[in-house]
């Protein structure tokens, strides 16, 4: 693995309301190329989707490059990778599209192994989105047929929903996370709802957020508390209270909510990476 230098804070800003922005990555210093993705894991250390690069990187806190996924599995490097996910004990996924896999890193980015996507042991099917939770699961939506599958720390298919499993249809699902409050949480295509289903994927409700009312675009969870992208506006649900802040008081006008990845690393700390020009804000919520 090659030596990766360090990227530092450009800019501090007070935003609306209390609001204080980092610019970690301008669209002219990012070292991205049409990122998909980004989670957190250990120690606040970000993993993000280098989509165009066609890799997986580490970043601490400041935005220094810390790792960078190696070479590895039967089909060499990654491939498109749409989505990445962090497991139990610092397990890291990454929904490997374009080689029709699911790749398992170390939290240093070692390659560990991989899972290739099926429900008769043949046929490879894509993974699109990822989540996993600390007792082990890994879940994965794929596009070829539709499904949301559950498997478990050995990478034996337990459960699943959608296409010919009997238990609900699924649209194209365009955001997923994991939260101990509420289970597998995911948006669907076009869809005006948050869904939730328990861990074994064997019921479907709606998380009900009055009073938003625009459609839903992204989520991400800590536990009881939620982060939810609408068009125009990030909202925080916690405690049942819920705040919004629209995306100019927030990020500034020539940003669109549309093209954030938003990921939160506590109830007043996120991080927002344009897919758009791969810049990347740490924004903190009072």
């Amino acid at each position: 693995m090659r030596a990766l230098g360090a990227l530092i804070i450009l800019a501090t800003a007070l935003a609306a309301n209390g609001f204080e922005l980092d610019v970690l990555f301008t669209p002219k210093s990012t070292p991205f190329r049409g990122p998909r993705a980004m989670q957190a894991g250990l120690l606040e250390v970000l993993y993000v989707a280098d989509t165009g690069h066609h890799r997986l990187v580490a970043l601490d806190s400041t935005g220094r490059i810390i790792h960078e996924s190696s070479q590895g599995g039967s089909t060499g490097e990654l491939r498109w990778p749409e989505d990445v996910a962090i497991g139990a004990a610092g397990r890291v996924f990454v929904a490997d599209a374009g080689n029709r896999r699911v790749v398992e890193y170390t939290r240093l980015l070692e390659w560990k192994g991989e899972l290739v996507v099926s429900t008769d042991g043949e046929t490879e099917l894509e993974p699109r989105k990822l989540s996993a939770n600390g007792a082990g699961d890994l879940f994965v939506f794929e596009s070829d047929n539709g499904q949301i599958l559950r498997y478990d720390p050995f990478y034996a298919l337990a459960s699943r929903m959608g296409a010919r499993s009997g238990n609900r249809e699924l649209r194209p699902v365009v955001a997923m996370d994991y939260s101990n409050t509420y289970g597998l949480i995911w948006i669907e295509q076009n869809g005006s709802d948050i869904l939730r289903s328990d861990r074994f994927l064997t019921s479907v409700t709606q998380l009900p957020l009055a009073p938003m009312t625009r459609r839903p675009l992204q989520v991400t969870a800590l536990d009881s508390c939620l982060f939810v992208c609408d068009s125009d506006s990030v909202w925080r649900v916690r405690g049942g209270v819920q705040e919004s802040a629209s995306c100019s008081e927030l990020f500034g006008t020539d940003i669109r909510i549309g093209d954030l990845i938003i990921e939160a690393v506590s109830p007043t700390r996120l991080y927002a990476l344009d897919r758009r020009t791969g810049a990347l804000y740490r924004l903190l919520w009072p």
